[in-house]
């Protein structure tokens, strides 16, 4: 298998520059918060390994991505960080809506020399879902299909 953590990453800059990966939207596989930027996995290397037919699939993507280490891992060690989705006014019914990202520190890796956009102010990096209050948010039915 070919190494395929630089091309992701060429892919998601070019993908970006296209205008074809949305960015801070509500089904956004790209999200800038005030840590850096947010690559919503497992969907965004799934996304990846289905544009550019990688055999290995998107756990062979995401896997080749952070050896790259150029992502900040999770204060448990895991290469995954959990963002609670937090609504404008306090809209949030029920437990909290958690998505699972790899959070890049340095936004130019995923930029270039174009300035991100601001910070998505629906998103907060929490530590890990499992010190929240809620135990339930990684079911299904909290998630919204949000974790896959």
């Amino acid at each position: 298998r070919r190494d395929t953590g630089g091309p992701f990453l060429a892919w998601v800059r070019e993908e970006i520059a296209q205008h074809r990966i949305y960015i801070n939207q509500a089904d956004a596989r790209v999200h800038v918060v005030p840590e850096g930027v947010l690559l919503v996995s497992p969907a965004l290397f799934r996304d990846y390994a289905r544009a550019v037919g990688d055999e290995g699939g998107w756990e062979h993507a995401q896997k080749k991505f952070v050896k790259l280490k150029l992502h900040t891992p999770a204060p448990d060690g895991s290469n995954i960080t959990y963002c609670r989705v937090e609504l404008p006014g306090g809209a949030n019914r029920g437990p909290a809506t958690m998505i699972k990202c790899i959070l890049v520190p340095d936004a130019t890796l995923i930029f270039g020399d174009t300035p991100p956009p601001p910070p998505n102010p629906t998103l907060r990096v929490v530590a890990h879902p499992r010190i929240l209050p809620t135990p339930e948010l990684e079911t299904p039915e909290t998630t919204h299909g949000l974790l896959d």
